[in-house]
């Protein structure tokens, strides 16, 4: 809870694992099980609901009648008739998302008719998203690549322009600005420093991006695929990456495939390296003024978190993006991400994928790593955009044990693909 009594994504996670009703949704959606887990009084008090969304919006919502179930004790309920039906009819493919409700029935001391107390979900996963196939070919002029509606630098290999939307910065990210818990000592590290502390020694918030070519390739289709290869290194130290772009382009949609590989031995002062997160920073040189996503929301989650978050389609205006913690930190992810608009004032910047996990800031990491106050966060214009393949968790250093072992994020291969659109 804050300062101003709003609860934060925390408590919102920890109302979701005491909940004193577990839902379990059939994957048929033909049922769903009710486990009671009060230990005198039954359900009675409790009013049931369901709402199945695709695409964003209700495709059914109504109410379900449910004899009272005693405490400590487990029943299955049978849902509307039309609910299997409408799941076996939905197009292959399509996301959709069946949400049953456990609500108040009635007014009571501490909230009102309607308050929900537990919720269960069934997911239909939306097919993996079809990359643009690459149609257009790479034109060379003195200065720039152009691939479609792309534009790239010759001397750096980054994009400069997608779809006529200016963009400053595209590269690799492997570090954020450190949690409390990444200030905390982990009782079971090896090296007795706090993670930040390794962090910045191992100048993971350094790391530089170093051209080692760019080359294109034809396609069977006719068009070529542009390869930029990298490394990514922080001054004075050894070990590095190799990261490699690929951009393919249909005319309309851009595919990146990114790939990861670490060069060396990610060790310092004797101690192994971990990294915060694989993912890409995008700066864009326009403002955000609203983010929509399918993914896991509305509040944040990360790999050891967000038990609260629920699957579905969510839009907030940038400013309820962030948690604004007393202390500026690294904040604001929502994981399982399929799909995002950007808006930026008349332009949409649509980003699609593999689950990743996703960041939309109007500072920089740097800005928010020197902020000691939330009057410290000054808005730059630009949008700083993050696209996690694999964040880390954020474990409890703070006041007790770190990451498990789980959640870690070891210096490791990886590769993933994204999609980005700017509609017309």
């Amino acid at each position: 809870m804050d300062a101003d009594r709003r609860p934060r994504p925390g408590l919102l996670d920890f109302k979701k694992v005491i909940e004193p009703l577990r839902i379990m949704v059939a994957d048929d959606w033909s049922s769903f099980s009710l486990r009671n887990g009060q230990d005198f009084a039954d359900t009675a008090a409790f009013g049931f609901r369901f709402e199945v969304m695709a695409d964003g919006g209700a495709l059914d919502a109504g109410t379900v009648e449910v004899a009272p179930v005693p405490a400590q004790s487990e029943a299955f309920v049978q849902l509307p008739e039309g609910l299997p039906a409408l799941a076996a009819g939905l197009p292959e493919g399509q996301a959709a998302v069946l949400t049953v409700s456990a609500v108040l029935a009635a007014d009571c001391a501490w909230a009102a008719a309607g308050h929900e107390v537990a919720w269960g979900q069934s997911v239909r996963q939306p097919a993996n998203p079809v990359e643009p196939q690459p149609f257009e070919p790479v034109v060379l002029s003195d200065r720039e690549l152009t691939l479609g509606p792309l534009v790239l630098s010759r001397a750096t290999g980054t994009p400069t322009s997608r779809g006529g939307l200016p963009v400053e910065k595209l590269g690799l990210s492997l570090w954020w600005p450190p949690t409390d818990n990444d200030l905390g000592r982990e009782w079971d590290g090896a090296d007795d420093r706090p993670l930040a502390a390794q962090w910045k020694d191992a100048r993971l918030n350094l790391l530089r991006t170093r051209l080692l070519g760019i080359s294109a390739e034809v396609h069977p289709e006719g068009g070529q695929a542009l390869k930029v290869h990298t490394r990514v290194s922080a001054a004075g130290k050894q070990y590095g990456v190799f990261v490699d772009f690929t951009w393919t382009t249909d005319g309309e949609a851009v595919a990146l495939r990114t790939g990861v590989r670490p060069d060396g031995e990610w060790v310092n002062r004797g101690f192994e390296v971990e990294w915060a997160r694989i993912g890409l920073e995008l700066v864009l040189a326009d403002g955000t003024e609203s983010v929509s996503w399918c993914g896991k929301g509305p509040h944040q989650s990360y790999p050891d978190t967000g038990q609260g978050a629920r699957m579905g389609w969510f839009s907030l205006p940038l400013a309820e993006m962030d948690v604004d913690y007393v202390r500026p930190q690294e904040c604001g992810a929502r994981s399982g991400v399929r799909s995002v608009a950007v808006r930026l004032g008349a332009v949409q910047l649509e980003i699609s994928g593999a689950p990743f996990a996703l960041t939309v800031r109007p500072y920089s990491q740097d800005v928010l790593d020197a902020a000691a106050h939330r009057p410290d966060l000054k808005a730059d214009g630009r949008s700083y955009v993050y696209l996690d393949h694999a964040p880390r968790g954020v474990g409890t250093a703070a006041c007790g044990p770190g990451v498990l072992e789980r959640y870690r994020l070891k210096p490791q291969e990886a590769g993933f693909t994204l999609s980005l659109r700017v509609p017309k």
